[in-house]
C-alpha cells in the first residue's frame, strides 16, 4: 500500500502572522491504494481541492497521482479521479497555473491523463475525460508534449472527451482572449481503430477553435488539426463518420474556416493567408439521405484579403482544389454525383466569381480565372455523366456559363459532353449549352469551344444530340454570334475579327457542315 500526501503552503505562514490576507486553502481527500498528490501553493486566494478514490489492487504503482503547483492571486484547482477496476486504470494529472487561473479536472476510467499549464490573469481549463486510454497529454512523463497550454490573458480552453476510446487532445494558447473548445466522443465498441485526434495551436489575440469530433460507427478514426496565427482568426470544425481528416491553417486577421465531414473517408486541408478571408466546406450525405457517401477531397487554399470559398461535397469520391489569391474573389463549389473532379479553381486577382455545380456523375472542371471581376458558372447536372467542362479567363468583366444536362432515357442520357471557354479583353460573354434529347446512343460526345478576345462579344451556342462540333472565334469588338445544332454530326465554325458582326447558324438533321469568317464591320450572316 501507498500513499504520498504533500502539501506546502505559503498559508502556514498565517499561523504565525494572522494579518496577512493571504487565503490558500488545500483540501485533499484519498482512498484506496497507490494514490499520490502534491500541491504547491504561493501567493493569495489559491485553493485547491483533490478527491481521488480507487478500487484497483492491480498494478498500484501505477495509480492515480496529482501535482498541482499555484502561484499568484485568485488561483483555483479542482481535481476529481475516480477509476474503476482494471490493470489500467494509470490516471494522472498535473496543473501549473501561474496568475489568477482556474482549473478543473475530472478523470474517470482507464489510462486517462490530464496536464494544464496557465501563465497569466484569467486563464480557464476545464478538461472532463471518461472511459479507455483517454488523454489531453501525459502528465508526469518528462517526455510528453504539453497538453492545454495557455500563456497570456483571458484565455478559455474546454476538452470534453466521452468517452471517445483512445482519443487525444493538445491545445497550445499564446496571446490575448484566445477560446479553445474541443469535444471527442465515439461510441464505445470492442474495435481497435475508435480513436480520435484533436490538436489546436493559436497564436496572437481573439483567435476561436472549436474541435468536435462524434461518430457511432465503428472503427472511427477522426482527425482535426487546428493551426491559427494572427489576430482573431475563427475556425469550426466537426466530423462525424469514419476515418475523416482535417487539416485548417490560418495566418493574418479575421481569417474564419468551418470544416463540416458527415461522410467516411473524408479529408479537407484549408490553408488561409491574409486578412478576412472565409471558407467553408461541408462533405459526407446530406441529412436527408439513406445511404452514405465517401471519400471526399477538398483543397482550399487563400491568400489575400476577403476570400470567399464555399465548398459542398456530398457524393461519393468528390475532388476538389480551391486556390484564390488576390481580394474579394469568390468561389462557390457543390459535388452531389459519384465521382466528380472539379479539378482545380484558380482565382488570381479581384473579385473573381466561379461557380460549379455536378450533381451529374464522373464530371470533370478546370476553372482559371487571372484579371479582375471575371465570372464562370459551370453546371454539370442529370444524366450528363463523364462530361468536361474547361473554363480560362484573363482580362476583366468577361462572363462564362456552360450547361451540361440530360434527362434520363429515352431521351438522354448525354455522356461525354465537351466544353471550353477562353477569353481574354473586356466585357465579352459566352454560353454553351449541351444535352441529349434524341435518346440512344449514351455516348452525346458533342464538342464545343469558344475563344473570345477584344471587347464586347457575345456569344451563344447550343448542342442537342450526337457528335456535334463547334468552334467559335471572337478577337474584335462587339461581335455576336448564334449557333444552334440538333441532330447528329453537324460542324460549325466561326470566325469573327471584324466590328460589330454578327452570324447565326441553325442546323438540325444530320451531317450538316457550315463555316462563317467575318472580318469587316457591321456584318451579318
Amino acid at each position: 500500500m501507498k500513499k504520498l500526501l504533500l502539501a506546502s503552503a505559503s498559508a502556514m505562514a498565517l499561523l504565525a502572522t494572522p494579518a496577512v490576507a493571504q487565503n490558500n486553502e488545500s483540501t485533499i481527500d484519498q482512498g484506496g491504494n497507490g494514490n499520490e498528490a502534491t500541491v504547491t501553493q504561493t501567493g493569495s486566494n489559491a485553493t485547491s481541492s483533490i478527491d481521488q478514490t480507487t478500487t484497483n489492487s492491480q498494478s498500484v504503482d501505477r495509480n492515480n497521482r496529482v501535482t498541482v503547483t499555484q502561484t499568484g492571486n485568485g488561483a483555483d484547482s479542482t481535481v476529481v479521479q475516480q477509476p474503476g477496476a482494471g490493470i489500467d486504470n494509470r490516471n494522472r494529472v498535473l496543473v501549473e497555473q501561474d496568475g489568477d487561473s482556474t482549473s478543473n479536472v475530472t478523470q474517470s476510467g482507464t489510462a486517462n491523463s490530464a496536464e494544464a499549464h496557465q501563465e497569466g490573469d484569467g486563464n480557464q481549463s476545464t478538461i472532463t475525460q471518461a472511459g479507455v486510454l483517454n488523454s489531453v497529454g501525459d502528465a508526469n512523463d518528462e517526455t510528453a508534449s504539453a497538453g492545454v497550454t495557455q500563456l497570456g490573458g483571458d484565455n478559455i480552453s474546454t476538452v470534453d472527451q466521452d468517452p471517445a476510446q483512445r482519443a487525444v487532445a493538445t491545445v497550445y494558447q499564446s496571446g490575448d482572449a484566445n477560446d479553445s473548445s474541443i469535444r471527442q466522443e465515439t461510441a464505445a465498441g470492442a474495435s481497435s481503430a475508435d480513436a480520435s485526434f484533436a490538436s489546436v495551436s493559436q497564436t496572437g489575440t481573439g483567435n476561436e477553435s472549436t474541435i468536435n469530433q462524434l461518430s457511432d460507427v465503428n472503427p472511427s478514426l477522426l482527425d482535426a488539426t487546428v493551426i491559427q496565427t494572427g489576430t482573431t482568426n475563427e475556425s469550426d470544425v466537426s466530423q462525424g463518420g469514419q476515418g475523416n481528416d482535417a487539416l485548417v491553417t490560418q495566418d493574418g486577421t479575421s481569417n474564419d474556416s468551418t470544416v463540416t465531414q458527415t461522410g467516411d473517408l473524408a479529408q479537407a486541408i484549408v490553408e488561409q493567408t491574409g486578412t478576412g478571408n472565409i471558407s467553408e466546406a461541408s462533405q459526407g450525405r446530406p441529412a436527408s439521405a439513406s445511404t452514405q457517401t465517401s471519400s471526399q477531397f477538398l483543397e482550399v487554399s487563400q491568400d489575400g484579403s476577403d476570400n470567399e470559398s464555399y465548398a459542398d461535397q456530398r457524393g461519393t469520391d468528390g475532388d476538389a482544389t480551391v486556390n484564390q489569391t488576390g481580394t474579394a474573389n469568390v468561389s462557390n463549389l457543390a459535388q452531389g454525383g459519384l465521382d466528380n473532379d472539379a479539378a482545380n479553381i484558380d482565382q488570381v486577382g479581384n473579385r473573381n466569381d466561379s461557380t460549379v455545380n455536378q450533381s451529374a456523375n464522373f464530371g470533370l472542371a478546370d476553372i482559371d480565372q487571372v484579371g479582375d471581376d471575371l465570372t464562370s458558372v459551370v453546371n454539370q447536372t442529370g444524366r450528363a455523366n463523364y462530361a468536361t467542362a474547361t473554363v480560362n479567363q484573363s482580362g476583366s468583366d468577361n462572363t462564362s456559363d456552360i450547361l451540361q444536362t440530360a434527362e434520363a432515357p429515352p431521351v438522354g442520357p448525354a455522356w461525354n459532353l465537351v466544353a471550353e471557354v477562353q477569353q481574354s479583353g473586356t466585357d465579352n460573354e459566352s454560353l454553351i449549352v449541351q444535352t441529349n434529347s434524341f435518346g440512344a446512343p449514351s455516348e452525346s460526345a458533342n464538342n464545343a469551344l469558344v475563344i473570345q478576345g477584344g471587347a464586347d462579344n457575345f456569344s451563344d451556342l447550343f448542342q442537342d444530340g450526337h457528335t456535334n462540333d463547334a468552334d467559335v472565334t471572337q478577337t474584335g469588338e462587339g461581335n455576336f454570334s448564334y449557333l444552334d445544332q440538333a441532330g447528329t454530326g453537324h460542324s460549325a465554325i466561326v470566325n469573327q475579327s471584324g466590328f460589330g458582326d454578327t452570324s447565326t447558324i441553325d442546323q438540325t438533321g444530320a451531317g450538316n457542315s457550315a463555316n462563317v469568317s467575318q472580318s469587316g464591320g457591321a456584318g451579318a450572316f
